[in-house]
């Protein structure tokens, strides 16, 4: 697998909570960003792109359908 073959970009749902009522969560809000495999099952990314992630999809450069990691 090359650089190319490395790269992936990750879709995630997340659930932020509100600071004014810690209690309460905002409400469900999509966020992408991108990621490069690393060893196996792992990859490396930014913080805020999974942070208060529920659900994470990963799509590899090239191809069409997401997939969970």
């Amino acid at each position: 697998m090359g650089i190319k073959g490395a790269v992936v970009k990750i879709y995630t749902v997340y659930n932020r909570s509100d600071y004014d009522a810690p209690w309460q969560m905002i409400g469900q809000q999509r966020r992408s960003g991108s990621g490069c495999i690393i060893s196996g099952k792992r990859i490396f990314t930014n913080a805020h792109v999974i942070e208060d992630q529920t659900f994470i999809q990963i799509k590899r450069a090239g191809e069409a359908k997401k997939s969970l990691p």
